[in-house]
């Protein structure tokens, strides 16, 4: 199995070869991710979306939107601390399970979806006045998730420390970033070109009528979702590490036990 060389210079290189590696050396993690969204969709299905909670008049329908959003929020937060928290283990090498990885992150979920909702409000507002500085801030806090989840930050603490990290290194970040983009959006259109076109233009007319192309959709859409939530968290993780590394040293140290937490006291 290949081993990470975290003490080089962090490259838009590195940190692609390195998001690989993590993909391929755990493959569970895309499973994990593809279950989620496989399981988002299936409360959409039982409780109908969460746009329901605009629904007027009608109690039944909103609370059943409520239903639905608090359990999407709560499937997609869970299964991304723990995701995020087993990759960054297997980029520092610390042999463990995902059962420990569950126990250490899963505490961890209300903090990273307060972190989750700043630093979707502040992008929101950097995308919406100029694309320059929400592409900033974007690499600026591209490691707030897993500082929280590795190192048990609180919120407005996890975004100094991503800012602390990426200082430096934002061109880097954001190259990589605009490659995987390139190349994910590049696949999808291959795929949709050689499937069916068709398919893809008329989704929801399809999956309102059922019948074969239907279930193609309801099976590919969460590849498609699942595949793209992985390369992001895996990239996410070695960013985090390799930044780590170079700006603490201490990495290996912080997570001989991996039960225990593994930030700065």
């Amino acid at each position: 199995m290949a081993k990470f060389d975290l003490t080089g210079p962090f490259t838009p290189i590195n940190a692609l070869g390195g998001t690989l590696i993590l993909l391929v050396r755990r493959p569970s993690a895309l499973l994990i991710l593809i279950a989620s969204q496989w399981l988002s969709g299936l409360v959409v299905d039982v409780f109908g979306p969460f746009s329901q909670l605009r629904a007027d008049g009608d109690t039944l329908a909103r609370l059943s939107g409520l239903v639905s959003l608090v359990a999407l929020i709560a499937i997609q937060a869970c299964c991304q601390v723990v995701v995020v928290k087993r990759l960054i283990w297997d980029a520092m090498d610390v042999e463990a399970g995902y059962d420990p990885a569950i126990r250490a992150s899963l505490p961890t979920v209300g903090w990273v979806l307060l972190v989750g909702l700043l630093a979707s409000l502040g992008l929101g507002v950097g995308f919406s006045l100029l694309v320059v500085p929400g592409l900033y801030f974007l690499c600026r806090w591209w490691v707030v998730v897993p500082a929280t989840v590795e190192e048990r930050t609180e919120a407005f603490p996890a975004f100094s420390r991503s800012r602390a990290l990426t200082q430096g290194h934002k061109g880097a970040i954001f190259l990589a970033l605009f490659v995987v983009l390139i190349i994910f959006i590049g696949l999808r259109s291959l795929v949709r070109a050689l499937v069916a076109p068709d398919i893809f233009r008329r989704a929801h007319e399809i999956v309102a009528h059922g019948g074969p192309d239907a279930v193609f959709l309801e099976i590919y859409q969460p590849i498609q979702e699942g595949l793209f939530l992985a390369i992001g968290y895996a990239l996410m993780a070695y960013t985090y590490c390799h930044l780590r590394v170079l700006k603490d040293a201490e990495p290996k140290e912080a997570a001989a036990d991996p039960t225990a937490w593994t930030g700065r006291r």
